[in-house]
């Protein structure tokens, strides 16, 4: 009884644990992106302030978090 179509027989073959690897590094790229522009965009004194504000902090301390954590999963999937 294996009924399962071939496309289904086709996505179970990949490699999940790739494929999850491979969209976490581009989260935490994204994030690292978007914590840099915010950060930059707060360091520009001619643009108004929008409709909620951070402190300073917050930017930095997210885009390295997000580079350490890309740092230790690079580091770490060359270890593996």
């Amino acid at each position: 009884m294996n009924s399962a179509s071939p496309e289904l027989k086709r996505s179970l073959s990949l490699p999940v644990l790739t494929l999850a690897r491979a969209s976490s590094l581009l989260l935490l790229v994204v994030f690292a992106l978007i914590n840099l522009a915010l950060w930059k965009i707060q360091r520009n004194p001619d643009l108004p302030l929008a409709g909620f504000s951070v402190p300073r902090w917050i930017p930095v301390a997210g885009f390295s978090a997000s580079v350490a954590f890309l740092g230790y999963q690079l580091f770490a999937g060359v270890l593996a």
